[in-house]
């Protein structure tokens, strides 16, 4: 039997707060970063099999960077306008939101 006090369950509370926080942001933003990575997967491999069929001299070169930024800034949108205001209704306190939002963008960004 373990006693909480007032500094292990509120340790607890916020633990449980920012593993909702991050769980949310990553069930809702899950499928656009699926989809985005299927098309741009999927145009990667048409570009190289159009490459081998037309057997021509030279080199093909791949730059995803702006579909990745204009991504970017369509997510972080998506973040301030729906995904903030609707955590904050649920009772997330703004410190706890804030930080799970720079682990989601930190881990969103080690991926691309």
């Amino acid at each position: 039997m373990m006693i909480y006090t007032e500094s292990t369950e509120g340790g607890l509370m916020m633990q449980r707060e920012l593993k909702g926080s991050l769980y949310y942001l990553l069930a809702n933003l899950r499928y656009p970063f699926i989809i985005f990575w299927s098309v741009m997967i999927i145009a990667l491999a048409i570009s190289i099999i159009l490459d081998f069929l037309m057997d021509e001299e030279g080199f093909i070169t791949f730059n995803f960077s702006g579909s990745i930024f204009i991504f970017g800034a369509i997510f972080g949108t998506y973040i301030v306008k729906a995904a903030i205001p609707y955590a904050i209704k649920m009772g997330a306190t703004r410190k706890k939101l804030f930080l799970s939002v720079g682990i989601h963008l930190f881990g969103i960004a080690i991926t691309n």
